[in-house]
């Protein structure tokens, strides 16, 4: 059978059947749009910490003393100033990255009370709860342990400006967009690690040397990132897990409703299926004619779904995830609805034309 014969055929099934045709067309496109505003957002996401802390221009490095030590702020402001430091975060004493907070509709995200210091030359790009080692204050969160501020929807990635040093509690931030955080005017701050983020030059020995005399201790431990990368990595390790549970999910529920519409049409179809055997069809001729007529629909429907999702990306109304995942959740939904329809298909092979026709 010829590619323009099948895909004739396949178009006469379409006609021969419009409303199963347009149900199945609708839920690939609605399974397509649901992945894409859920694992691709996970993946927008993930890609964004991922570029967030492979940075080249920035080198993080991680000073953390054994125990929880008072430092001047003017000294830390001094340390802000130097030509090789960006950013500095002076960590508060809880130690543990305490995975508390869901942002609104997204994943869990680490939380840990923070103190940031800069000179204003940078901003720190937050998305959806935290990168690189900078985390939301634990005050910032509802007897629940949900973010209470609406800036967290934003899946782009909040602007967290961070000149000067501060401290927030849930009645002094309503929102994130710095005009509410209240600057601290202690001498002193207590704090158990310092997160540096400076040009990637920079010898982690110099901040080494010079945050002894900071910390005012020799006991400290010197970590070139790996704290911000288990920051990082736990962020996509929950990103990954929700990311998989929607794609299974949307996968697994669409492929049921597929396979019963499918088991649908070949009940409905009986009489044309006989007639088509009695002329000489053969069952492999009906399996190949009705999986294309599957195919044709799941192929409509992914692009219909990519294309809004596309549309809304060119919109700015979500982030975009790499064209490598629109390309992958075409190819899992093609062959997920393919695999619903092969066992419908596969009965409606074996039909006997002959007690068909005779019940006709």
């Amino acid at each position: 059978m010829s590619a323009r014969t099948l895909l004739r055929e396949a178009l006469g099934e379409i006609r021969r059947a419009p409303v199963l045709s347009a149900l199945v067309l609708t839920l690939v496109a609605l399974c397509t749009v649901l992945i894409d505003s859920t694992a691709g957002q996970g993946d927008a996401l993930r890609h964004r910490v991922e570029q967030n802390l492979s940075t080249p221009a920035l080198r993080t490095t991680v000073i953390t003393a054994d125990t929880p030590v008072t430092v001047s702020r003017d000294a830390l402001a001094a340390y802000a100033q130097r030509s090789d430091v960006e950013v500095v975060a002076a960590l508060g004493p809880a130690a543990d990255v305490v995975p508390l907070a869901t942002a609104p509709g997204g994943p869990p995200v680490p939380v840990r009370p923070a103190i940031v210091l800069s000179t204003g030359k940078s901003a720190l790009q937050v998305p959806s709860g935290g990168t690189a080692g900078i985390y939301i204050p634990e005050s910032w969160l509802s007897a629940d342990g949900d973010l209470q501020h609406y800036a967290y929807q934003d899946l782009h990635g909040v602007t967290w400006p961070v000149s000067g040093v501060y401290h927030a509690s849930a009645e002094d931030v309503p929102r994130l967009d710095g005009t509410a955080l209240r600057l601290v005017e202690g001498d002193q701050i207590e704090v158990r690690s310092l997160l540096i983020i400076g040009t990637a030059g920079t010898d982690p020995t110099v901040h080494e040397r010079d945050a002894i005399a900071l910390l005012s201790t020799e006991q400290i431990t010197v970590d070139g990132s790996s704290q911000a990368r288990e920051a990082a990595q736990t962020v996509r390790r929950d990103i990954s897990r929700s990311g998989t549970t929607a794609l299974i999910g949307a996968l697994v529920i669409g492929g049921g409703v597929v396979m019963i519409l499918v088991g649908v049409w070949t009940l409905l179809h009986q009489r044309d299926i006989g007639r088509r055997r009695v002329l000489g069809a053969s069952r492999s001729q009906i399996i190949v004619i009705a999986l294309a007529h599957v195919a044709a629909l799941t192929l409509t429907g992914v692009t219909a779904g990519t294309a809004v999702m596309l549309l809304m990306h060119h919109l700015g109304l979500l982030p975009a995830p790499r064209w490598s995942f629109h390309l992958a959740v075409a190819w899992l939904v093609l062959v997920v609805t393919m695999l619903a329809a092969a066992a419908p298909t596969a009965l409606t092979s074996r039909i006997d034309p002959v007690r068909v026709l005779r019940q006709a």
